[in-house]
């Protein structure tokens, strides 16, 4: 693809991120999730906690909130496979849509893989698909992992390692201290 096309498309999708109620992160995502475990692969190659070969699982990764069967969803689930890890990334276009709940949450799954596993991230899917109005969707998103996760998602769920990086305006970056929390934090430059 031409790099002066995709420059021009980005900057053409960002456009609306000063305008009310134009949902920039859904126009960006499709086009970020193609190129971003390309991207994540170049730019944290010298990164000596989070280089490696990233590898695209899953957009919109469901994740059950707490015991219940609704779910709140990453913007994309990777997997690192020089560190065999999972990775959640974070996409933020506006720096008025961090919450610092959402990043709580986040890290407490972080904790949760690396104590337990990620067993409970496959069960918990099931568990959303099985109460599910829309199953159908859930299947799609096993059938993801099962293709794209080295070993299937039997493997995945031995899988005891996460991280956690955000992808967010270079203002929100500078200046939000829950970030620095993270395991990294990228800006669009």
């Amino acid at each position: 693809m031409n790099k002066g096309f995709l420059s021009y498309l980005m900057a053409h999708l960002l456009e609306g991120s000063q305008i009310p109620k134009v949902q920039v992160e859904r126009s960006v995502g499709p086009v970020l999730g193609f190129f971003l475990a390309e991207v994540l692969t170049a730019t944290l190659k010298d990164d000596g906690a989070l280089s490696g070969r990233y590898r695209m699982l899953c957009p919109e990764f469901p994740l059950a909130k707490g015991n219940s069967l609704q779910s709140t969803n990453i913007d994309f689930l990777l997997y690192n496979e020089d560190l065999q890890a999972l990775v959640f990334l974070e996409l933020k276009t506006a720096g008025s849509s961090f919450s610092p709940e959402q990043a709580v949450i986040y890290l407490e799954n972080k904790l949760k893989v690396l104590d337990h596993g990620a067993a409970y991230l496959v069960s918990d899917l099931e568990r959303i698909k099985a109460a599910s109005s829309e199953p159908q969707k859930y299947a799609a998103v096993q059938q993801l992992l099962e293709t794209r996760f080295p070993g299937g998602m039997g493997a995945m769920a031995q899988c005891r390692q996460l991280h956690v990086i955000y992808l967010v305006p270079a203002q929100l970056k500078e200046r939000d201290p829950h970030l620095k929390r993270m395991d990294k934090a990228l800006s669009f430059g």
